[in-house]
């Protein structure tokens, strides 16, 4: 009678495949996730500098991330001005920007914190052209 060949996979090659498999989907996750950024190839404003010298940025697009403090001013044209604090090399900066018109869909309030792609239009002002909550 024919024996049975004993063919039982070593414990240490199933614990490299579980290890192979928990870092390709980590890979994987941490990819996905720095792919859905859409604002990952702009730049992070240099507050500091804005603060300093506006008008020096003026044209570029930058990225923002801070919180809301207030709402400055508000017009059917223009759209809200808003207060927003934000940190840049562990200083806090308070920084002023526009939310035009064509943004009013989206609901800010006192306290939320938002990620704001903003361009630094002629006057020195930011201008939000793309906001979504942090």
């Amino acid at each position: 009678m024919p024996r049975n060949a004993n063919r039982t996979v070593p414990l240490s090659w199933i614990i490299a495949l579980v290890v192979i498999v928990a870092l390709a989907g980590g890979g994987i996750y941490s990819l996905r996730s720095f792919l859905a950024d859409p604002y990952r190839g702009i730049p992070e404003l240099p507050v500091a500098q804005y603060v300093d010298n506006s008008l020096s940025l003026r044209g570029n697009a930058y990225k923002v991330t801070g919180k809301v403090e207030n709402q400055l001013g508000w017009s059917d044209k223009a759209g809200r001005l808003f207060s927003f604090e934000s940190e840049s090399d562990g200083k806090t900066f308070h920084v002023g920007i526009l939310l035009p018109s064509d943004l009013n869909e989206v609901n800010v309030q006192k306290g939320q914190s938002f990620e704001i792609k903003v361009k630094v239009v002629d006057n020195g002002l930011l201008q939000a052209e793309q906001i979504r909550k942090a």
